[in-house]
């Protein structure tokens, strides 16, 4: 959901986790996996439990949202400059990177289906915000509803986003399947979403909202909890571990989700508990957009 119009200088050392005040080492070993995220100069991957972050090779300034295939083996980004961006997908080593989309306007925030086929993705290309999903093999694109942003997927299938306030449905949470049939918003959610992520299992959702908050509830909306609520600060795009038991999200000072006046983007990557215990900040200079893979 960044801006793009800048983060800042990356010189990203990865704080080891079991270092940060507060975190005890149970808790670092429980955090397996890897984590790819957006940087100034590119994107780059860390060990969950902490380590020194690598650069993928082969991505450049401007790459962004990258997404672990469901195997582990690919990732899909985005690449551009502010409202011209479109999807690509590449090896997981930064090799074969191919352009998936070729629209003169956004297409960004690519989000895998479970079977690795395709994948859905917010584009702007008809005048509107909506949600088009692409056949990773064929690159055919179909729009899959207008006035929608910000896709995932459940696992059986269907695609959840949040509406626009050009239907008066902004910030409701909506499931649809992938031919455009079906739309439901979720009933017991505040109307306040921006972003949703569904857990692994499938069981619940996590969002975060137009004042800049991380929310958990269960899948149908209901049961929500505040996992980050900050007076002074933003939090913004979460995702979930892969065994559901974490949380990552940005988070930052005012001026996260847009850029600063000079052209900065303040976020840093942080991990929560799913409970909401032992919150660590996991990088330390610009760095946003996180998702996490199972370990190899």
């Amino acid at each position: 959901m960044s801006a793009r119009t800048g983060i800042l200088s990356l010189g990203v050392v990865l704080a080891f986790a079991g270092a940060a005040a507060g975190a005890d080492k149970a808790a670092v070993a429980e955090r397996t996996g890897v984590i790819a995220f957006e940087a100034t100069d590119g994107l780059y991957t860390v060990e969950a439990a902490g380590g020194q972050p690598h650069l993928i090779p082969g991505t450049r300034p401007g790459d962004g949202d990258p997404r672990w295939s469901p195997d582990g083996t690919k990732i899909a980004f985005d690449r551009g400059r502010d409202d011209d961006r479109d999807i690509y997908v590449m090896n997981a080593d930064g090799s074969g990177q191919r352009r998936l989309t070729f629209s003169p306007r956004l297409d960004n925030w690519p989000q895998w289906a479970p079977d690795g086929r395709s994948l859905a993705f917010l584009s702007e290309r008809d005048g509107y915000r909506s949600v088009y999903a692409i056949d990773v093999q064929t690159g055919a694109a179909r729009r899959v509803t207008r006035y929608g942003q910000f896709p995932d997927w459940t696992q059986d299938g269907r695609i959840v986003f949040t509406g626009l306030a050009a239907r008066n449905e902004a910030g409701v949470i909506f499931t649809i399947r992938p031919y455009g049939a079906d739309r439901r918003p979720l009933p017991t959610q505040p109307g306040n979403a921006l972003g949703v992520r569904v857990s692994p299992d499938g069981e619940q959702i996590v969002y975060s909202t137009r004042d800049q908050r991380v929310y958990r509830a269960a899948a149908d909306g209901s049961g929500t909890q505040a996992l980050v609520v900050s007076e002074n600060n933003e939090a913004n795009d979460p995702d979930w571990s892969p065994d559901g038991q974490w949380i990552v999200y940005d988070f930052g000072p005012p001026g996260t989700i847009e850029a600063t006046a000079e052209g900065r983007y303040p976020s840093d990557v942080y991990v929560i508990r799913a409970d909401g215990h032992a919150d660590v900040r996991l990088t330390h200079v610009g760095a946003c957009c996180a998702n996490w893979h199972a370990a190899a």
